[in-house]
């Protein structure tokens, strides 16, 4: 199941930014998460050679380690919030979703972590819940 995981996070990033990925690539890039994360280094994913790759491993390493500081690693200002959004999702926190830079995706990231701590109320209060619901049939 964490692979699965780490594999959606790094399509996500690959997709965001435009990046192709071959098979071999992630991989590597799978690879360099765990190296990273059992080491507890976000510092190894910078080994690998294409910005993409570094990127989606910032990215599955901030989720493995529950810790958004390591988005800011990630030099694309949308890759690192999608990033810290998918670490706030995990923890259920807001913190994350509050130091993003970009005030549509910290709303969003702050309506999903309401929605899944059960309040509604604030998950509607920021106007992007509906958008949400609209996205993910069955919501």
């Amino acid at each position: 199941m964490r692979s699965v995981n780490l594999l959606l996070t790094i399509l996500a990033v690959a997709m965001a930014c435009g990046c192709e990925f071959s098979d071999s690539n992630s991989e590597n890039v799978i690879a360099a998460i765990e190296d990273a994360a059992s080491k507890r280094d976000p510092g190894l994913c910078a080994k690998l050679k294409l910005e993409g790759e570094v990127s989606a491993c910032y990215s599955g390493v901030a989720l493995k380690m529950k810790d958004s500081t390591i988005c800011g690693r990630i030099k694309d200002k949308d890759e690192a919030d999608m990033c810290r959004s998918a670490v706030a999702v995990a923890l259920k926190e807001f913190g994350p979703c509050l130091q993003m830079e970009d005030g549509q995706m910290k709303a969003l990231c702050s309506a999903q972590v309401a929605k899944l701590k059960g309040d509604d109320a604030a998950a509607a209060a920021s106007g992007y819940w509906t958008k949400i619901k609209s996205w993910i049939p069955g919501l």
